[in-house]
């Protein structure tokens, strides 16, 4: 399954016109969903699972400078380690700064068939960014 990370079903993120000009064409939906503020934003997105499983959730994102957050169906908030085995870092910013995103495993979850919702939220930062997140 993939979801869009910048297509959330709500947010409450902060677009900043410094901190949202990057390089877009590096992006799966040649967007992305970023925040820039003094507090925590919060984005959900709501999802089916067609088989009973296990699931990796993976989310590209900013690792620089922020720590993240998620839960899925309204559990318990984990902090996703963006220290552990980062894929395809890419700068996205016209310059060299914070503005960089990879690929991380921000969750690990058994899900039964059905409807889930996933929450994300920057925990420790003013920026925080989502482009796909998918199994």
């Amino acid at each position: 399954m993939w979801i869009e990370g910048e297509d959330p079903e709500r947010h409450t993120f902060q677009k900043h016109s410094w901190y949202d000009d990057v390089r877009k064409e590096a992006l799966s939906g040649r967007d992305w969903l970023s925040h820039y503020g003094p507090e925590p934003g919060e984005a959900s997105y709501h999802f089916r699972v067609a088989r009973e499983g296990r699931y990796s959730v993976w989310a590209r994102l900013n690792d620089l400078l922020v720590s993240q957050r998620c839960r899925i169906d309204g559990g318990e908030w984990k902090t996703c380690d963006l220290e552990a085995d980062p894929r395809e870092r890419i700068t996205i910013s016209p310059r060299p700064d914070h503005r960089r995103i990879a690929w991380h495993r921000i969750a690990v979850a058994d899900l039964a068939e059905g409807e889930h919702r996933l929450e994300s939220t920057p925990a420790a930062a003013r920026a925080a960014t989502a482009s796909s997140r998918g199994r």
